[in-house]
């Protein structure tokens, strides 16, 4: 049973949420623009994170100044309208874990395992986020400590061993890029802002938070994208172009002396992100609908999630519609930034009067 009356650092949950948004880079596959430099990436990256900053604002300040969390808001200012914000964002916590299931299940099979059916692969990581979720929200944010860690491990042997194929003489420091290369760029690196719905609904767990904290996650996300950029440009360049999930192939040419298969780590942090996002969305949706049925009401979004995925694997517009990008992140602003901020804004408007 998920633990209901407990409190656990702030940071701790960010840290978690860091893991989490490390997916975004891991599982791209053609969302950056061909034909676009490094720094022009560079500005993209800034502007797409500068944005993710912004629509952490409602949760931040009500976290921060309030010590309130989105659910505990909407439970206290409209009770009657309740169930109508709970359904919304339970069909937004179904979205965003069919949006990275499929696009990992994509990549589990054209990059490991091609003679694996995608709907037993989606099986087997929901039956695992199940369990993780049951567990609760403080259990899974200390594994997030350790899977953290192991991040790091993976990016020093992956950034490493990528070292002696830089290239700087083939590959030079220019400027390039057009309008749509530019939106079609921050678009993706905006793609990290379902974590401020995370933190918005789960917040209400946490103590001893500071507005600093979401600055430390959001540059760390920035950093280690921003590696991951430098290194596809200056040790891939233009074959990178035409290959899919770039970030594979970093792991695939990276080597050091007297080890092989850093591959593997990429497959293990790819794989353990995924299962904190969806195992930490059935979090937020335990917390919506109330803890004291746990196991019921995280079977009953699981069954909905992978009877979601084999519609996907079998229907290519029901696929197209649940990994559009720009479709995903229009979400992500109405549930972190549009719909908080408005019951902010009556929250004050209330306090004052």
């Amino acid at each position: 049973m998920m633990q209901i009356n407990f409190k656990f650092p702030s940071n701790r949950l960010l840290l978690s949420l860091f893991f989490c948004g490390s997916a975004v880079i891991l599982l791209q596959n053609y969302n950056i623009s061909d034909n676009t430099s490094f720094l022009f990436n560079l500005i993209c990256l800034v502007v797409g994170l500068v944005l993710c900053c912004i629509v952490f604002i409602p949760s931040m300040v009500l976290k921060r100044k309030y010590n309130l969390d989105f659910v505990m808001l909407t439970r206290r200012k409209t009770p009657r309208v309740y169930y109508l914000i709970m359904a919304f964002y339970s069909a937004y916590a179904v979205y965003t874990a069919e949006y990275f299931l499929l696009r990992y299940t994509d990549m589990f099979h054209d990059k490991y395992f091609s003679d694996a059916g995608v709907n037993v692969i989606a099986f087997i990581m929901i039956a695992i986020c199940f369990y993780g979720a049951c567990r609760g929200v403080n259990i899974i944010t200390r594994f997030g400590i350790i899977l953290s860690a192991f991040a790091l491990l993976c990016y020093i042997l992956i950034f490493s061993g990528g070292v002696q194929s830089l290239d700087f003489e083939l590959h030079h420091f220019d400027f390039s890029g057009s309008a749509i290369g530019f939106i079609s760029n921050t678009t993706f690196f905006l793609t990290p802002s379902f974590i401020a719905v995370i933190f918005a609904i789960l917040s209400g767990y946490s103590e001893n938070f500071k507005s600093r904290q979401i600055f430390v996650t959001l540059i760390s996300l920035a950093v280690e994208f921003a590696a991951f950029l430098f290194f596809v440009s200056f040790a891939l360049g233009a074959y990178a172009d035409s290959q899919s999930y770039q970030t594979f192939l970093m792991s695939k040419i990276s080597q050091i002396s007297g080890l092989s298969g850093i591959e593997s780590f990429y497959f293990a942090l790819t794989t353990l992100s995924v299962f904190m996002i969806i195992t930490l969305l059935l979090c937020c949706i335990n917390r919506e609908m109330g803890e004291s049925k746990t196991i019921l009401n995280v079977s009953v979004f699981s069954i909905v999630i992978f009877v979601l995925h084999i519609c996907a694997s079998y229907l290519n517009s029901v696929g197209e519609i649940l990994t559009n990008p720009m479709l995903f992140n229009l979400f992500n602003i109405f549930a972190a930034f549009i719909i908080p901020g408005i019951y902010l804004l009556v929250f004050r408007r209330s306090e004052n009067a």
